[in-house]
This record gives structure tokens, sequence and C-alpha cells, in this order.
């Protein structure tokens, strides 16, 4: 029960993680190594100790995962002090939560074997084992994770020259911390959250500016000592600004506030607002302003009329340091093709002039198209023929369709990043691709 009551804090202590940025990376392929340790049952009579370990993982998507993974722990059978070599291994499926954070918490689940090398002969060597737990991983880098994990392992059926139970289930707990090295991996999400962050930061760099202008006034004070040897009653100054009554234009200024010789704050940036009264001294000459000197904000979005491209946004709407809301746009293109060959076949055509039309429509939009291969060509091969592949669909959208070659970039990456299994004929089929995504950014 204790076992049970670590694994359940843990797994709710990993659900409090607060999204920080983007980690988890759909199509990426990790490595971790692990250690920690493996409790037995205590009616197992075998010795708790330390585990190694290694996990090999795949994302299917942000969220969903799976992981093959081999431990090993160094025990001894404790009634007659034999050496048991214990080896666990299997494979899980993971759901992790907050994807997009550097701290992404997860749980998991899976199926296995658990294997007892001993010199007692009453001991059945393996045995079928479920699991489940929790875990999280913490992003150091793009690449490289902290992680941990808690597992409830449950080995079943008791088996030996003692008798046979199938139905006898074990409660175990592993427990391990370790490194995960990450491969690969879509990072449109991850540029999409950036780009979020630097909208948001540009939001609040200007209202801090904003803020700054309307807090600085240029009010100088008038020196002591010329108060004293000119007093206001003395010289007919009523409002102490050093320029007498009779040649004061602006009787009323107050105290403190620097005049020019006709008795009036000056208007440096010439909108009719004064110095003193003015919260935004660096108006352009020319715009009408309200009566502290500033720019209106028609549409209330945090950027003055003036500077505004787009001034009609609806309240509340996040706008980028011109007043506009951008999105983008874009459209995914993949390409099978036989073996050996970078010949485009006629039931492509189609999605090629969605393409196509899609880059008309936006003159803006970009692309990269990469080619790829299955295994069965040589290196040197397999890494040109993925470029030609990729160069064939560049060349049919410049031929077909007019597009300008300067706006679609090339990669090839032979067989280095399959999407399926080589070793079988529809994993070959699916890994002889060329793939592309056109993007274009657009004002809403």
């Amino acid at each position: 029960m204790r076992k049970l009551t670590i694994l359940a804090v843990s797994a709710f202590a990993v659900l409090l993680a607060v999204s920080v940025y983007a980690a988890n990376k759909r199509d990426a392929t990790s490595v971790s190594i692990t250690g920690g340790g493996y409790f037995f049952e205590g009616n197992q009579d075998y010795k708790n100790n330390v585990a190694a370990g290694a996990r090999v993982g795949y994302n299917f998507t942000e969220n969903w995962g799976s992981e093959l993974f081999f431990n090993y722990v160094p025990s001894e059978y404790e009634p007659g002090g034999a050496d048991n070599h214990f080896y666990f291994a299997g494979i899980e499926g993971l759901y992790h939560f907050l994807p997009r954070s550097s701290f992404v918490p997860f749980i998991a689940a899976g199926i296995g074997a658990t294997h007892y090398s001993s010199d007692d002969s009453g001991l059945v060597p393996s045995k079928v084992a479920v699991d489940y737990g929790a875990g999280f991983k913490y992003f150091i880098t793009d690449h490289i994770a902290f992680r941990a994990d808690a597992r409830h392992v449950l080995p079943l059926g008791e088996r030996g020259k003692y008798g046979d139970n199938p139905h006898k289930v074990h409660n175990d707990l592993l427990a391990t911390v370790g490194l995960m090295f990450s491969f690969g991996g879509d990072d449109r999400y991850a540029e999409q959250w950036l780009n979020k962050l630097e909208e948001e930061k540009a939001a609040k760099t200007q209202a801090q500016e904003q803020r700054q202008a309307a807090a600085s006034e240029a009010p100088v004070l008038v020196a002591q000592a010329e108060k004293q040897a000119e007093p206001a009653v003395a010289v007919g100054d009523a409002d102490r600004d050093g320029v007498p009554d009779n040649l004061d234009e602006c009787p009323n200024t107050p105290a403190s506030v620097v005049v020019d010789k006709k008795g009036c704050p000056p208007d440096s940036d010439k909108d009719g607002v004064v110095d003193y009264l003015d919260s935004c001294p660096d108006t352009p000459a020319g715009l009408a302003v309200d009566k502290r000197g500033c720019s209106p904000d028609t549409d209330r979005d945090g950027v003055v009329d003036y500077l505004d491209k787009c001034p009609r946004t609806p309240f509340g709407v996040k706008v980028a340091a011109d007043g506009c809301v951008y999105s983008k746009e874009s459209v995914f293109l993949k390409i099978e093709f036989d073996s050996g060959k970078a010949v485009i076949k006629k039931s492509y055509y189609a999605e090629l002039k969605k393409a196509a039309d899609f880059m008309k429509q936006y003159p803006e939009a970009t692309a990269t198209i990469v080619g790829h291969t299955d295994s069965v060509e040589r290196p040197k091969q397999s890494m040109k023929l993925s470029q030609e592949r990729a160069e064939s669909v560049r060349q049919y959208l410049m031929k077909n369709f007019g597009i300008d070659g300067s706006r679609i970039r090339t990669l090839g990456f032979g067989a280095e990043k399959p999407i399926a299994n080589n070793a079988k004929k529809e994993g070959r089929k699916i890994n002889r691709r060329a793939v592309a995504l056109f993007e274009a950014v657009v004002k809403k």
C-alpha cells in the first residue's frame, strides 16, 4: 500500500506543472538512459537493489507516444542467499500533458515480461508483467531532457516446484531518473508559439514606452535665490514665472514651470498642448491630438491611430506593433515515388495544382521541399536520389504553373529520416517520398 501511495503522490505532483515553452515534438525519436531502484513486494523474498535501464521512444503526436524499455536489477534470493539477476522489458504507451512546455508531465501504461536468472531451482525464469505509472520530462535544451519515472509493476503468476498459482499477482515498484536525448520532430507548433511570444513582447515594450512618455514632463524649478531677489509683488509678477505681468501673455502659468520671454510654457512638438501638460511630447507635427497631447487610439488596441495600419481592429483582439492581426496559412504536400526513380506520377498532379494555386494566392508564400528514400540504395546514391525527388517537384511547379523558383528551397535527406519500417515493402513505399510545407503570413 505504501508503494501505491508514493506512486499516486508522484502522479499528482507532475500534473501541477505550468506550461512555458513547447518541447515535446510530434514525430520525434528519443533515447533515454535511466537509473534508480527496484523494490520487490515483501513476500517474494528478493532483495531490493539498484536498477539500470534504457528506453527508446517515438512521438506519434505532441501528446501520444510509445517507448520500448529494458531494466536490469542485480538481486538475491534472501532465504538462501542465491544470486538473482532480474530483467524487466516491454513496451509502453505514453500520454503527455502540456506538450508545449519545457516541463512535460505524462502518464504511462504497458505490457512486457520479467526474467529471473537465479541459482534457486524453485524459481520460474520468466513471467508476463503489466505496469502503469507517471513521470515528467524537463527539457534542458531542445534535444536534451531530464526525466523521472515511477511505475507500479505487476508480474503475473507464481509457478515453480513448490506449486502453481497462475492468478497470483505481485506488486513491485520501479523508480528511476535519467537523461533523454531527442532527435528530429515537427517544429511548426514551436515556431507558432515563439511567434506568439515575440508579438506579446513587442506589445509590452510599446505599452511601456507609452507609459514612460506619459510620465515625462519637462518642469524646471526657478532658482530659489531668484525668487527671493525679485519678489512677485515688487515687480508685478503674479504667477512668479520671472516675466512681469505687463509682458506676460500666459499670466496663469503654474509656479516652477519654465517659460519663454512672453511668459508662456514651450510646446516642443507644436501640437497645441504645452510641454508640462503634454503626456505625449514627441507627437509628429500636424497630427490631431487630445487634451493630453496624445494621438487618439480609436479602436483601443494600444496602437495610436497615426501608427495603426489596421484602425478598425475589434476591441480586445491582440495586435502586432503596427496594429494589425496576422495569421499563418499553409498547405502540406506529400508525394510518393517508385523505387529508384524521381518521376512524379499523374495521380499527384491535382495536389501539385493546389500547392501552385496557394503560391499564386499568396505572393509572399515560400516553401521547402524535402526528399527522402528507402534503405535500398547505397548512402551516396540515396542522398543524390532524395535531392532529385525534391528538385523534380520544384521544377514541375516552375514549368507548369510559372512559380518563381527563388520562392522554393529543396533539401535531400536520403534514408536518414524514415517514417515507416524499411524492412517491409509497404514501409519502403511510404519512405520513398517528397514532402513540402507551403506557408504564408496573412494580414487579417
